[in-house]
């Protein structure tokens, strides 16, 4: 699984984006808000079994915080990953750098599954 530049935890953006009326009141619901973030779900991740995780952020996107807690988190639980950040915002510019290390990395991942069968 990877992220480029994601809202990996929905919870501090619940004025955004119409996300109220998906997932209700984030005061009434929290349990909703925090299983429908990716921050939740991580919760549920075993060690030892898991996806192949990817994600990135740009210093300078709105998200930069939340990807900074998932990679601490993931961290905390001894979680796999590759997380990666660098001068950059939530565009185009930044993703069009990104795009070619997630591709190298699910490409990696695919040939060791499929050497693996």
């Amino acid at each position: 699984a990877g992220s480029m530049s994601g809202a990996l935890d929905l919870r501090p953006f619940a004025d955004k984006w119409n996300l109220k009326s998906i997932l209700g009141d984030i005061n009434k619901k929290p349990s909703v808000w925090f299983l429908n973030s990716f921050y939740g779900k991580v919760f549920k991740l075993n060690k030892n079994d898991h996806p192949a995780l990817i994600f990135d952020c740009g210093e300078s996107d709105f998200f930069f915080d939340c990807n900074i807690s998932i990679h601490n988190l993931l961290v905390d639980k001894q979680i796999q990953h590759e997380f990666s950040f660098r001068k950059g915002g939530h565009n185009w510019e930044y993703w069009l750098e990104s795009l070619p290390l997630h591709l190298d990395f699910f490409e990696k991942v695919f040939s060791d599954n499929t050497k693996q069968n």
